[in-house]
């Protein structure tokens, strides 16, 4: 099968026939493609191929619109540091806060949280690094349940002809109450674990304050 010829573009809807998708998936089946990541190289691919984008948009709800002149539409920012504080009027302010984002919001941005900006790069770099693997390297954490405490997937491989897929590879990984992690690359699990110690205490922190 030649690759290139497999490929379309998307703009606005498909402009090509389901049978290029199915194309695609059956090089996948014979181990030429085998992840988002090798099909996002290719030199002939213009746009995200269509299983991976809604093109019935129109279903859904528009977004609601968010006044920024207001301070009750921006996004609740959460002081870290304030939940330890020894000021009974900051500590209080700050546990207000906390439950007004989660009942109002649902979700809140945390800073001053304490997790070296130097570690989450590193981090990233060390995630970064893993996915430049080899793709070989990369399937023989793949995992065969859901639950694994080490899953390498994608979902390039989805087989159904009405999913829109994510595009994505992923890498899940458990890290507590056991830290599971890679051999590769050869820092990863010093840093894993050094970060999913502190973003866990991070977590337990504001658990407590939200309760």
């Amino acid at each position: 099968i030649d690759i290139n010829k497999c490929i379309y573009t998307c703009q606005g809807h498909c402009h090509y026939s389901s049978t290029l998708i199915q194309k695609i998936r059956l090089l996948a089946t014979y181990n030429i493609m085998r992840s988002v990541k090798l099909v996002s190289e290719l030199p002939n691919l213009k746009a995200v191929p269509c299983n991976y984008y809604v093109d019935n948009h129109h279903k859904y709800s528009s977004p609601a619109i968010i006044d920024t002149n207001h301070d009750d539409s921006l996004i609740p920012i959460i002081d870290f540091s304030l939940l330890s504080s020894k000021d009974p009027h900051q500590h209080s302010k700050v546990i207000q806060q906390l439950g007004r984002a989660c009942q109002q919001w649902g979700f809140f941005m945390v800073v001053n949280h304490g997790i070296e900006e130097s570690l989450m790069k590193e981090l990233i770099g060390v995630i970064k690094e893993f996915f430049l693997m080899g793709e070989e390297d990369k399937w023989t954490y793949k995992g065969e349940k859901m639950f694994d405490p080490i899953k390498y997937g994608t979902s390039f491989n989805c087989t159904s002809k009405d999913i829109t897929t994510y595009w994505r590879d992923y890498l899940k990984l458990s890290l507590h109450p056991q830290l599971h992690c890679p051999d590769q690359p050869n820092n990863f699990r010093e840093v894993l674990g050094e970060y999913g110690e502190k973003s866990r205490k991070v977590a337990r922190k504001l658990l407590s304050g939200i309760s």
